[in-house]
């Protein structure tokens, strides 16, 4: 899966962007919705939340926890060792399912993403290789 990082600026408001290459039936990944997902609190205060699910992420990878949940406004993801679902929070069966390292690799780049000085004039392209998990 490819992440492609950017900034936009509709009406004058910027923000940071993400797509991925790999999509659903529906023609939609749901991994750059979690992650655009700020609450209605616009990106700077979406850091905190972003330290916080790279916490639980870790936190499974070391055997802390068995699982996790990460969620947000719309969007939520369930973190175990076998991977990351990633839901939606008005139609839990809407999902996808993604390598837990390479969550983890796709909130770090995220993270910094946001921290960097926006500008639209940037795009970053990140491969996450990751295999689905077994169902």
């Amino acid at each position: 899966m490819k992440l492609t990082l950017s900034w936009a600026a509709p009406g004058g408001i910027i923000f940071p962007c993400c797509s991925a290459d790999s999509v659903n039936s529906d023609g939609l990944s749901l991994l750059p919705y979690l992650l655009m997902d700020n609450g209605g609190l616009g990106y700077p205060h979406t850091i905190p939340w972003i330290d916080e699910g790279i916490a639980k992420v870790d936190a499974v990878l070391n055997g802390e926890l068995a699982e996790a949940l990460w969620d947000r406004e719309d969007w939520g993801s369930r973190l175990t060792e076998a991977g990351v679902e990633i839901y939606s929070l008005h139609d839990e069966d809407y999902t996808e399912l993604i390598d837990l390292p390479a969550f983890r690799r796709a909130l770090l780049a995220w993270r910094q993403f946001m921290l960097s000085a926006p500008d639209t004039n940037i795009m970053q392209i990140l491969e996450i290789l990751d295999e689905p998990p077994e169902t």
